[in-house]
This record gives C-alpha cells, structure tokens and sequence, in this order.
C-alpha cells in the first residue's frame, strides 16, 4: 500500500509539471493530451486505457487504444513525422498503409518523458514488409468519433489515389515488457511467415521478444506521429 500511495503522489506531481496524460483506473476511464500549439489537429484525443493497473507477474496487461474526434464538426488532419517517443506498431489501419499511426512500449521502472525520449532515441522502428502498398496523406475524421477516411496514395504496377474510411482504434494483450533499444530482431518480428508467405502480426507482442513481467513498476508509452504521447505507470505484484 505504501507503494502505492507513492506512486500515485508522483503521478499527481508529473501531471502537473508535464501535462503529459494518465491513467489510473479501469477501462472505462481515459487520458487525454493536448497536441503542440503548432499543430492544426487541435480536436484530436490519444486515449489509453488498461484493464489493470496492478497484475500478477503471470498475469496479462489489456490495452485499448483510440485516436478521437472530440470536434462536433468534421476536420482534416496531415500526416506527419512529430513522433516524441518511438516504440512497435499498433495496427489501425491495413498494414500495407503506411505508415501506422500509433505507436508503444512497455519497460521497467517508473520513467519520465524525458527519460523515455532519451532511451527511445537509438532505437530502429517499425518498418513494412509489402511489395504493394500505400501512403496515408490526409485523413477526415468525422464528428465526436474515432472514424476517419483515409486519402492517399496506392502503388500495384502502378499507382493511383485511393481512400478508404476506418475507425481508429486498437486493443490487444501484453504479457511483458522490452528495453531500449528496439533492436532489429524486434522490429523484423512484425512480419511472422506463414505457410511460405507473410503474415503481419500486429501490434508487436511476440512474447518471443517481450521478457516476461516480474514484480516492480512499469511504464505504458502510446505516442503517436503528431506529438501526443500517454504515459501509463502499473504494478506487477
């Protein structure tokens, strides 16, 4: 208990001080960040939510991720590259779609932003695997939702516009965390071969990879490519 009095006061000092978002609590609650004052996307939600903040070291972390419209009006966002911190793909739009928007990690101890920025910067990311594929360049999110058409471009032999309308959301299961820095092993683990060809396992969370959770602090980063980021800390006890 006493840990975890601790952690949440440190939770309440760097919510504070960062106005990065948090969450505490269980699924249905979510955390919300402000984009940087330089960014047209000023309607868009990263929302992170957990199952869990407390699990068993052989227990499960259950993530739900979403991009939201929080606007009553439809509005067009750019792609972009304002990553803040890198970490596996989350998939929430077709794989040969590049690239994804969202982005996570989970490692030991109870990390700052600063200190996960610092940590992720030699790290390589994820990257595709397809002969074919395509180029998100605009997408129309309508009203208080997390639905968006997709407009850009797709490559065959040859190429041509395409859009194609998505919700903008994810859940899927941990069962342990990475360090930094993602190494190529890591990143090459997305594309997991299948009766000779190549299956795309998306998010990243080969347990072959992740080191299974022993007791301790963790830290949760969703970021994703116009500067939000949500930072997430949970017990394994």
């Amino acid at each position: 208990m006493k840990n975890k009095a601790s952690l949440v006061l440190v939770l309440v000092l760097v919510i504070a001080s960062a106005g990065v978002g948090y969450l505490v609590g269980s699924t249905n609650q979510r955390t919300v960040t402000e984009l940087p004052s330089s960014s047209s996307a000023g309607g868009l939600e990263l929302m992170v939510s957990l199952n869990s903040t407390s699990i068993a070291p052989s227990g499960k972390l259950h993530v739900n991720v979403s991009l939201y419209n929080s606007l009553s009006s439809e509005f067009n966002l750019s792609a972009s590259n304002g990553w803040k911190v890198r970490g596996f793909t989350i998939a929430m739009w077709p794989p040969c779609y590049f690239s994804e928007p969202v982005e996570f990690i989970v490692v030991k101890g109870n990390l700052s932003l600063a200190e996960l920025q610092a940590a992720s910067a030699n790290s390589l990311t994820t990257g595709g695997g397809c002969m074919e594929g395509g180029t998100v360049a605009q997408l129309l999110f309508k009203p208080n939702s997390n639905t968006a058409v997709l407009e850009g471009i797709f490559c065959t032999a040859n190429c041509f516009p395409f859009q194609s309308s998505t919700r903008l959301d994810s859940n899927f299961t941990i069962d342990g965390y990475w360090t930094y820095p993602i190494n190529s092993t890591e990143v090459n683990d997305i594309f997991t071969p299948v009766d000779g060809g190549v299956q795309f396992q998306y998010p990243e969370v080969a347990p072959v990879h992740a080191q299974g959770f022993v007791p301790g602090v963790y830290t949760l980063v969703v970021s994703d490519e116009w500067g939000q980021t949500d930072i997430i800390h949970f017990f394994v006890d």
